[in-house]
């Protein structure tokens, strides 16, 4: 692996869970905003702290052809860079969209992850290939499996027992990524038996 590509290696396979399917006109692949800037969170730390905009993203209307363009400085460890987006401000009704900044900012911030290399299969068109969103498919099954597997073999043999104790003492001790995890490889009647020992909606 190149050491210029040891970033984009690292982040450019998409989870299947945050990859939508969207058609306006043509049909194409997209990836979550929230979970590209989770993943960065993962790696960089807390929006703001280490990455992102450092400064007020610079608005200019273009009256005529309702649309706002925006610029801002996007920082990251290891450097910096411009970037430029765009969006309609109101609508093919005449009514001004209240959330555009909001659209706006997140769009740049998705273009912006995306020159680093998170989720370049996506925008690479890797995800028109089936059997390579099979293969991903099955690796985050296997993934997931594999690291739900010891905690369901501490957690099952207690919900078969009705130990609420400790069951309610495994479940405490699971961070939210390992309870999400974990939850889909559970059967309907332990589900069940779990929400009634804890005492609250799970799952």
């Amino acid at each position: 692996m190149s050491e210029g590509l040891e970033l984009w290696d690292s982040v450019q396979e998409s989870d299947p869970a945050f990859v939508k399917e969207v058609s306006f006109g043509r049909k194409f692949n997209a990836i979550d905003a929230y979970s590209q800037i989770r993943h960065a969170t993962s790696i960089w730390g807390p929006y703001g702290q280490d990455w992102g905009f450092r400064a007020a993203l610079e608005h200019t209307l273009i009256e005529d052809a309702k649309l706002c363009m925006s610029q801002g400085l996007f920082s990251f460890p290891g450097g910096s860079f411009h970037v430029n987006s765009s969006i309609a401000y109101i609508s093919e009704k005449g009514k001004i969209d209240s959330e555009f900044a909001k659209k706006l900012e997140t769009d740049m911030i998705t273009k912006a992850l995306s020159r680093l290399g998170f989720n370049a299969d996506v925008f690479l068109g890797m995800w028109d290939d089936n059997r390579y969103v099979s293969s991903l498919k099955e690796k985050a099954e296997a993934l997931s499996h594999g690291f739900a597997q010891p905690i369901l073999e501490r957690l099952l043999p207690e919900v078969a027992n009705a130990n609420s104790e400790a069951v309610q003492g495994i479940w405490c001790d699971l961070t939210p990524d390992e309870k999400e995890g974990i939850w889909p490889h559970i059967g309907s009647r332990e589900r069940a038996a779990i929400k009634s020992m804890l005492k609250e909606e799970v799952g």
